[in-house]
């Protein structure tokens, strides 16, 4: 048998995972742990792939001379189990090595919002202007993740009904409400951005991309003296209150789109009850999802 180069067939295996509506940063990450793979195999030979040699693998990235967090070493294995399963559908192998090799334990990591007054702090700051806090507000009271909301136009806000369209993961869309609490916001960023079609988020002419908005918010908690500020904290702040309003755990669950619903029972690990919000946050989410765009 001649060898098959293993970066050949991931290769195909990459477009094949984003014509599937995987995300960049899932690319770059998986692109990332093939390289670790090759540098473990010492070979880019297809015949490397087995049992055996594979049982070393999660060691030896827990194990190097820059040591893999936990959670590295579980994506790693994951992401070389789904190249396996990808190359027996191809019948580039007969069996995935991977199920006979144990797989680590999932790290367990609770959500860690911030609380109300750090996100009103920076809502309320004199550095804040209004394209950082229509940005803040919608992480704050939709729950979209920061891609999601770095890839929204003008189109996909709906300011008479106030809803907006999000392109969840693997390219699906989903309407959602925009909550009371954001609608000002939003509409004193509308007044600064103008009526012009395009990103809704823009700064300097052009749409801010997943960084830029991390970097303007990163930016404006270090002039505000807020320490620990991300998008993804200010979307686990919806989640948690969600869950705290006592609103239902499958609603939460697609609201913010999971697919698993134990990554949205996280968030009743760090909530307490309290349903004094609930009716009216699922009445508005009921709403949302009853209406064809």
């Amino acid at each position: 048998m001649d060898c098959v180069k293993l970066s050949k067939l991931h290769r195909s295996y990459i477009l094949d995972f984003r014509a599937n509506g995987a995300s960049r940063e899932s690319v770059t990450s998986y692109e990332a742990d093939f390289k670790d793979l090759l540098a473990y195999l010492h070979t880019d030979d297809l015949r490397a792939l087995t049992a055996p040699k594979l049982m070393g693998f999660a060691a030896w990235l827990s194990s190097g001379d820059v040591p893999r967090a936990t959670s590295t070493v579980y994506r790693h294995v994951a992401s070389t189990a789904s190249f396996c399963k990808w190359l027996v559908r191809r019948g580039d192998l007969e069996r995935n090595p991977m199920d006979q090799v144990p797989r680590p334990r999932r790290p367990k990591r609770l959500p860690r919002p911030l609380s109300p007054e750090m996100i009103e702090s920076l809502l309320s700051s004199t550095h804040a202007d209004p394209l950082d806090r229509a940005m803040i507000a919608l992480l704050r009271y939709a729950g979209i993740r920061v891609g999601e909301l770095a890839r929204l136009t003008l189109a996909d806000l709906d300011t008479e009904r106030w809803l907006v369209r999000v392109w969840r993961k693997g390219s699906k869309e989903q309407v959602l409400p925009v909550l009371d609490q954001a609608q000002n916001p939003m509409r004193l960023w509308l007044d600064a951005r103008g009526l012009e079609p395009g990103s809704l988020f823009r700064g300097r002419g052009a749409g801010l991309s997943r960084r830029g908005v991390e970097r303007r918010l990163t930016s404006l908690a270090a002039k505000v003296g807020v320490s620990g500020v991300t998008p993804h904290r200010i979307r686990h702040t919806f989640g948690t209150e969600a869950i705290r309003a006592g609103v239902d755990l499958r609603v939460v669950q697609e609201w913010m789109g999971h697919e698993s619903p134990m990554t949205t029972i996280l968030y009743s690990e760090v909530a307490a009850a309290d349903l004094t919000r609930a009716q009216g946050l699922m009445q508005a989410f009921e709403a949302a999802r009853g209406v064809t765009r």
